[in-house]
Protein backbone atom coordinates (compact mmCIF):
# COMPACT_ATOMS: atom_id res chain seq x y z
CA UNK A 1 0.00 0.00 0.00
CA UNK A 2 1.21 3.26 -1.21
CA UNK A 3 1.27 6.58 1.16
CA UNK A 4 -0.01 9.95 -0.27
CA UNK A 5 1.56 12.46 2.33
CA UNK A 6 -0.80 15.65 1.86
CA UNK A 7 0.70 19.22 2.78
CA UNK A 8 -1.29 22.32 4.08
CA UNK A 9 0.38 25.45 4.80
CA UNK A 10 -1.92 27.31 7.41
CA UNK A 11 -1.44 31.03 7.75
CA UNK A 12 -5.13 32.08 9.87
CA UNK A 13 -7.42 29.11 8.91
CA UNK A 14 -8.45 28.16 12.03
CA UNK A 15 -12.60 29.05 10.88
CA UNK A 16 -11.98 26.73 7.82
CA UNK A 17 -9.52 24.04 9.33
CA UNK A 18 -12.24 21.35 10.20
CA UNK A 19 -14.49 21.39 7.13
CA UNK A 20 -10.94 20.65 5.13
CA UNK A 21 -9.81 17.87 7.90
CA UNK A 22 -13.67 16.48 7.33
CA UNK A 23 -12.97 16.67 3.51
CA UNK A 24 -9.64 15.12 3.30
CA UNK A 25 -11.15 12.08 5.46
CA UNK A 26 -13.74 11.89 2.78
CA UNK A 27 -10.85 12.11 0.12
CA UNK A 28 -9.24 9.19 1.96
CA UNK A 29 -11.90 6.89 2.30
CA UNK A 30 -12.46 7.50 -1.69
CA UNK A 31 -9.14 6.39 -2.01
CA UNK A 32 -8.85 3.72 0.16
CA UNK A 33 -5.96 1.51 -1.80
CA UNK A 34 -3.37 4.03 -0.49
CA UNK A 35 -2.57 5.14 3.39
CA UNK A 36 -2.63 8.97 4.05
CA UNK A 37 -1.01 11.50 6.06
CA UNK A 38 -1.52 14.81 6.38
CA UNK A 39 0.83 17.27 7.10
CA UNK A 40 -0.53 20.58 8.31
CA UNK A 41 2.23 23.33 8.54
CA UNK A 42 0.96 26.61 10.94
CA UNK A 43 3.50 29.22 8.98
CA UNK A 44 3.16 31.38 12.26
CA UNK A 45 -0.70 32.00 12.71
CA UNK A 46 -1.79 34.22 15.27
CA UNK A 47 -5.38 32.95 15.67
CA UNK A 48 -6.51 29.77 17.22
CA UNK A 49 -5.28 27.42 13.85
CA UNK A 50 -2.52 26.13 16.25
CA UNK A 51 -4.88 24.52 18.66
CA UNK A 52 -7.45 23.35 15.87
CA UNK A 53 -4.62 21.92 14.84
CA UNK A 54 -3.78 20.24 17.81
CA UNK A 55 -7.24 19.00 18.66
CA UNK A 56 -7.55 17.34 14.98
CA UNK A 57 -4.10 15.77 15.59
CA UNK A 58 -5.57 14.31 18.64
CA UNK A 59 -8.11 12.87 16.79
CA UNK A 60 -6.98 11.45 13.50
CA UNK A 61 -3.67 9.57 13.84
CA UNK A 62 -3.07 10.59 10.11
CA UNK A 63 -2.67 14.31 11.01
CA UNK A 64 0.98 15.64 11.61
CA UNK A 65 1.14 19.28 12.59
CA UNK A 66 4.86 20.93 12.41
CA UNK A 67 4.68 24.96 13.73
CA UNK A 68 7.28 27.39 12.35
CA UNK A 69 8.59 29.85 14.90
CA UNK A 70 6.86 32.82 12.82
CA UNK A 71 5.62 33.79 9.30
CA UNK A 72 7.98 32.51 6.65
CA UNK A 73 5.47 32.11 3.87
CA UNK A 74 3.54 29.55 1.85
CA UNK A 75 6.26 28.21 0.42
CA UNK A 76 8.34 27.75 3.49
CA UNK A 77 5.57 25.95 5.09
CA UNK A 78 5.41 23.14 2.24
CA UNK A 79 8.94 22.92 2.34
CA UNK A 80 9.22 22.61 5.80
CA UNK A 81 6.13 19.78 5.12
CA UNK A 82 8.46 18.68 2.53
CA UNK A 83 11.01 17.53 5.06
CA UNK A 84 8.81 15.36 7.02
CA UNK A 85 6.61 13.72 4.45
CA UNK A 86 7.22 10.20 4.56
CA UNK A 87 4.32 9.04 1.44
CA UNK A 88 5.45 7.51 -2.18
CA UNK A 89 3.52 10.92 -3.23
CA UNK A 90 3.17 14.51 -2.03
CA UNK A 91 0.61 16.46 -2.54
CA UNK A 92 -0.50 20.13 -1.45
CA UNK A 93 -3.48 22.13 -0.66
CA UNK A 94 -4.35 25.47 0.41
CA UNK A 95 -6.13 25.49 3.89
CA UNK A 96 -8.78 27.89 2.90
CA UNK A 97 -10.73 25.53 1.01
CA UNK A 98 -10.25 28.10 -1.84
CA UNK A 99 -9.36 25.25 -4.13
CA UNK A 100 -11.32 22.05 -3.68
CA UNK A 101 -9.48 18.79 -1.77
CA UNK A 102 -11.54 16.43 -3.69
CA UNK A 103 -9.73 17.75 -6.79
CA UNK A 104 -6.39 15.75 -5.13
CA UNK A 105 -8.22 12.14 -6.52
CA UNK A 106 -7.06 13.89 -9.98
CA UNK A 107 -3.60 14.18 -8.79
CA UNK A 108 -3.51 10.51 -7.42
CA UNK A 109 -4.81 8.98 -10.88
CA UNK A 110 -2.19 10.36 -12.83
CA UNK A 111 0.69 9.34 -10.90
CA UNK A 112 -0.75 5.79 -10.18
CA UNK A 113 -0.54 5.85 -14.04
CA UNK A 114 2.93 6.86 -13.83
CA UNK A 115 3.32 10.62 -14.04
CA UNK A 116 6.10 12.27 -11.51
CA UNK A 117 5.28 16.18 -11.50
CA UNK A 118 1.41 17.84 -12.14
Amino acid sequence: MAVISIIVPVYYNAASLRALSERLAALASANARHAFEFIYVDDGSGDDSYAVLSKLASLDNRVRVIRLARNFGSNAAILAGMTYATGDCVGCIAADLQDPPETLTEMIILWEAGHKVF
